[in-house]
């Protein structure tokens, strides 16, 4: 599978795309990059989108939902708690972006321990709480990667002062949600560079 990361400017959220080289099909993660510029990847690479998959709700994750949903018809996938975030524009703060705010109507709902299966590859959902009430995290075993969102980045943790945060849950899902993972598990999260599973148990002074 190949990973392809695209970095919004203003906020440097990480838009991933992520397709099989051969049936061009794929999927995208929180996309967040301009209309124009996620179009033109798409029919450029010849990107068959089956997914949008959404870590959490806020609205550097989410600018570009509704104009990939209306190009590709592709299903909007959250976990069943973030939908509180998705729909109120002054949870996911699409308001302070000077528009109308976003209201997102998500198509399918998941839980903890879900599989979102897409040709030979299985999607595990991770529910990981703390950075947001429905936070969630995308494990493909097989490729040994894990989209990690606000949750987890290179040696710190998520903001957990925003509504529905929790500090004590977030470091506490990471443990035991996301440690237990193959240590050799690339990381990739919603800002800043990949790391791995085995280097933030041992340089993360957050999980220590």
């Amino acid at each position: 599978m190949i990973v392809e990361r695209y970095v919004e400017n203003e906020l440097r959220e990480n838009t991933y795309i992520c397709y099989d080289e051969y049936t061009r099909i794929g999927f995208i993660i929180d996309p967040n990059i301009g209309k124009q510029a996620i179009e033109d990847l798409i029919y450029e690479k010849k990107i068959d989108i089956k997914y949008i998959l959404l870590t959490h709700g806020h609205v550097d994750h989410i600018m570009s939902v509704e104009f990939l949903k209306l190009i590709t018809n592709a299903p909007i996938v959250t976990h069943e708690k973030e939908w509180s975030i998705l729909r109120n524009p002054d949870y996911n703060f699409s308001n302070s972006q000077g528009d109308a705010g976003i209201c997102l109507q998500p198509d399918l709902l998941v839980k903890d321990g879900d599989i979102i299966s897409l040709g030979d590859l299985y999607i595990s959902c991770i529910y990981s709480p703390g950075h947001t009430i429905g936070g969630l995290c995308y494990y493909v075993g097989d490729e040994g990667i894990v989209f990690t969102g606000d949750t987890l980045f290179y040696c710190t943790i998520g903001r957990t002062d925003l509504p529905t945060g929790d500090y004590t849950c977030l470091v506490q899902t990471i443990k035991d949600k996301l440690l237990v993972l193959p240590g050799d598990t690339v990381c990739y999260p919603g800002h800043g560079k990949e790391t791995t599973i085995n280097y933030e148990k041992k340089y993360n002074k957050y999980l220590q």
